[in-house]
């Protein structure tokens, strides 16, 4: 997709910035300049993906970064490569203080009626408190596939007996900070940790909790293997190992770590982490899933009803081969035209008789803002008003929400007020639809999960992510994952199991989404430390980042020759080098758009098998009609 999106209706938002996790951070440890599409060579730069050919690309840099890289600890430059011509931005800036940084102890925990269920260990090893999951020594933890009552996969920790400690540690706070504090885990309104787990072996395994100041407390031992219900070779039967969170010798209300330590060899199987309080039982009944449908993003709706009842077909027929039974249509512009009405009732009454439910489709950045809101407001309002005097089967059974307020420029600085804000306007929103019985779905990036939002309740501060919070005001979700692989740890099943976990516990539906449209390839080039004075004399690098006056040049490692000419006559005093290197990201790890609609397909089937049954999966999004046609008929470009 061009980075201003496709032609239509109302512009979409920018899906190019869906693919990385924008940064958490409200310090100045990451700061972000305006892209500079530069070129400097007098040959042209190639026009689509590949390193230009002059192999240089500069950046206008402000004195504030420029004394930031007096004191570098690593830094980040992000080259995209778009359609016209290569865009060089600065990403990271890590100061050597940033690195040495001290942040505020905070303490707060998961808002939950009972227990509350840290890890599942479905298709990550990431738990929903924003930690994750190493081992130590010769250990190995690995996600296997299971027969199991309550999940089809496990944390699978092997180790063998040896000199060197062999333990699988759990954190149990997200290690970015919020502001100036780094939240630990408040274990006071939890009386205990419990483990769902299995092992086989000869030997045991003991607990330790471990809180943010390094003191630790021993926890207990169970045996991996008791004679009556396991062997060596076998695991035994499921139980629970239990964890008291009011341990002596740890700061209750700032937990940092749960180990578990092996003696002897064999393995570990955990399938469930619980806190839970006193008289709490921890378990999940799950209910499996019969019926799933795949959504489709269709922005384009003013050609649709230009195009006539051919074209209503041609996308019912497109709808079909995809399995899609609900499309995002977006709102026209001249929805409030009666003609416009009474052509959109024929699109969704024979949509309907092809078996398609429409959703209401708007979406942009602003809305998160307090002045736009009414604007949504007004749609929505008009959308109920429509549907009133719609045919049965033409009117729309929902309104979908494509908002994405971190493409704001106050996310980065003023994220706090801009989640406050998107939050409020779901609020309002789901106000007006579920008054009148109409869904409210939202697309949300897969991210939002690693989001906290902390607020105050009487003594104890509430963690909750913005992935929970914007499930306790929908009714459904479409993540927008986009990659191109189902598993891995940077999959679709990993990165959605976050949105899969909160959506199964609060009751909503959950679609997966794919990408079908262009994206640029990108590479980034990184660098660390003290700069070394002047230019690079030696060819035997990938990349070289050269600080100019009030310039940062991005240099591939065979165009100094062409450096040294753009620079002839620059004072050199002024100038420093980096040995860098690139890390290549290409656009087929996020879109289908050059792998085809074979591969298309065998995702989505791969991902649909994986997840069959799931109480909270719902279906994959596809976005959207037009790409997703042009690979159905193989079209080129």
């Amino acid at each position: 997709m061009d980075l201003q999106g496709p032609k239509c209706d109302r512009a979409p938002p920018n899906k190019f910035m869906q693919s990385n996790r924008p940064d958490r951070s409200n310090s100045a440890t990451v700061i972000i300049a305006m892209v500079a599409i530069a070129t400097l060579a007098p040959t042209s730069a190639q026009s689509g993906r590949g390193a230009p050919e002059t192999g240089l690309l500069t950046l206008n840099v402000s004195d504030e970064v420029a004394h930031r890289l007096d004191t570098l600890d690593r830094g980040e430059l992000k080259i995209t490569w778009r359609r016209d011509g290569p865009a060089l931005s600065l990403g990271e800036i890590r100061t050597q203080a940033d690195a040495e940084r001290t942040y505020e102890k905070g303490s707060a925990a998961p808002a939950a009626d009972g227990c509350f269920l840290v890890a599942p260990f479905e298709y990550t090893t990431r738990n929903r408190l924003g930690g994750n999951t190493r081992v130590s020594g010769r250990a190995r933890a690995e996600l296997i596939g299971v027969e199991s009552d309550t999940a089809d996969h496990v944390l699978n920790f092997s180790f063998e007996q040896g000199p060197a400690e062999q333990q699988v540690e759990l954190s149990l706070f997200d290690p970015e900070p919020d502001g100036d504090t780094l939240f630990y885990l408040d274990g006071r309104q939890f009386e205990r940790f419990e483990l769902r787990l299995r092992g086989t072996g000869s030997g045991f395994v003991s607990a330790t909790l471990v809180d943010a100041f390094g003191r630790r407390a021993d926890a207990g031992t169970l045996p991996l293997s008791p004679a009556t219900t396991g062997t060596a070779k076998a695991p035994g039967q499921w139980r629970n190992l239990r964890v008291d969170t009011d341990l002596e010798g740890v700061h209750r209300h700032h937990l940092a770590q749960l180990e578990l330590r092996a003696h002897g060899s064999g393995t570990l199987q955990i399938d469930d982490v619980y806190l839970c309080p006193a008289q709490a039982t921890p378990g999940r009944s799950r209910t499996q899933r019969q019926n799933t449908t795949n959504s489709l993003w269709v922005w384009h709706t003013s050609d649709l009803l230009t195009a006539g009842v051919d074209g209503v077909d041609a996308l019912a027929d497109l709808a079909q081969q995809a399995n899609v039974g609900r499309i995002y249509l977006q709102v026209p512009s001249s929805f409030d035209e009666p003609e416009t009405q009474r052509k959109l009732q024929a699109v969704g009454s024979r949509l309907d008789t092809a078996g398609i439910e429409i959703l209401a489709l708007d979406g942009a950045p602003e809305y998160a803002l307090p002045r736009a809101q009414e604007d949504l407001l007004d749609t929505v309002d008009e959308v109920i008003e429509y549907n009133r005097s719609a045919p049965p089967g033409a009117g729309f059974v929902g309104v979908h929400l494509d908002v994405e307020p971190y493409l704001l420029d106050q996310w980065r600085d003023g994220r706090a007020q801009i989640v406050a804000g998107y939050l409020d306007m779901l609020d309002a929103v789901g106000a007006r639809t579920g008054r009148v019985g109409l869904e409210l779905d939202v697309a949300v990036p897969f991210w939002f999960d690693s989001v906290p939002v902390h607020r105050q309740n009487g003594a104890h501060i509430e963690w909750r992510s913005l992935t929970d919070e914007v499930l306790a005001r929908v009714d459904s979700i479409a993540v927008m994952d986009y990659r191109t692989e189902t598993s891995g740890s940077n999959g679709l099943l990993a990165l959605g199991a976050g949105e899969l976990s909160a959506a199964e516990e609060q009751g909503r539906d959950v679609w997966i989404g794919l990408e079908t449209t262009w994206l640029p390839d990108q590479t980034f080039v990184r660098f660390r430390g003290r700069a070394r004075a002047g230019l690079p004399d030696s060819s035997g690098q990938e990349w070289w980042v050269v600080q100019t006056p009030h310039t940062l040049w991005a240099v591939r490692g065979d165009a100094l020759d062409e450096l040294g000419r753009q620079l002839h006559g620059v004072d050199t005093d002024k100038t420093r080098h980096w040995p860098a290197h690139g890390v290549q990201v290409p656009a087929t790890r996020q879109t289908f758009y050059d792998l085809g609609f074979d591969a298309l397909l065998d995702t989505m089937q791969a991902t649909a098998a994986q997840l069959a049954g799931h109480p909270a999966f719902a279906g994959l999004a596809l976005h959207y009609d037009r790409p997703l046609r042009r690979l159905l008929e193989g079209e080129d470009g």
